[in-house]
């Protein structure tokens, strides 16, 4: 169980360095609390999971079979039509998610969970949020598909191991909100799914990237349009002024 309380202090350690990280900016008067979780929390909560993501590979000697990276006793083809399986369940997953849970706060609402306000943030800067998804999801799958759930097959059943991880990856993302959870445990159900049909980590990784590529879009085109709109009530008040 080892791997499970270190993949289970990703969180509180994230939440620690943020802490940090906002107490010394307050103490500075550089910026407010909020808008400093806004600017760095996407950023520190990528590099922390990397780090992870690193360790956890060196405490396997980056084996790729301890990581559950590559095929054990599977045909390549299965691993394929699993990875094009992947895509698809990407795509189901983002939009499962879009109308189960998105729409519970539009842009900008007070509640809004904090998670959710700290990645729309990202969405001025395109290229630096599809960094950061892509970044988070390789490592989210390293981490819990790959060393995690590994690990975890070896003391427990494998309907059990899957369900545990499930429910750890919903519960690290409580930062999204409650609705968030539940649903993320789902996606974590079938990218596991996807991984051991494939003895692999591929379909799992690939399934994650588009989902993340998804919404990465999606963020970057409601923050185009709220760009749009405002422009649009600036523009016109200053010609109300004028007049």
């Amino acid at each position: 169980m080892g791997r499970l309380l270190f993949v289970a202090a990703l969180a509180p350690v994230f939440a620690t360095v943020l802490a940090l990280v906002v107490s010394m900016s307050i103490a500075r008067g550089r910026a407010s609390g909020r808008a400093t979780v806004t600017a760095v929390a996407p950023l520190l909560y990528g590099g922390t999971a990397v780090g992870f993501a690193v360790v956890a590979g060196a405490t396997v000697g980056f084996d790729p079979e301890q990581l559950g990276l590559w095929p054990a006793h599977r045909p390549v083809l299965l691993v394929v039509a699993l990875g094009v399986a992947g895509v698809l369940a990407g795509v189901l997953g983002y939009l499962g998610e879009l109308a189960l849970a998105d729409r519970a706060a539009p842009a900008g609402a007070r509640g809004t969970p904090v998670g959710t306000r700290a990645v729309r943030g990202w969405a001025t800067s395109p290229w630096a949020l599809v960094a950061l998804g892509i970044t988070t999801a390789v490592a989210e799958e390293l981490l819990f598909r790959g060393f995690l759930l590994t690990g975890l097959r070896r003391d427990l059943p494998l309907a059990a191991a899957v369900v545990v991880q499930a429910a750890l990856f919903g519960l690290h993302h409580g930062s999204f909100g409650w609705r968030a959870m539940p649903i993320k445990a789902v996606h974590a159900l079938v990218w596991a799914g996807l991984a051991v049909g494939a003895g692999s980590l591929v379909p799992a990784l690939v399934a994650h990237l588009v989902f993340q590529l998804l919404v990465c879009r999606r963020l970057v085109s409601r923050g185009s349009t709220t760009s749009a709109v405002r422009g649009g009530r600036d523009d016109r008040a200053r010609s109300a002024a004028a007049v």
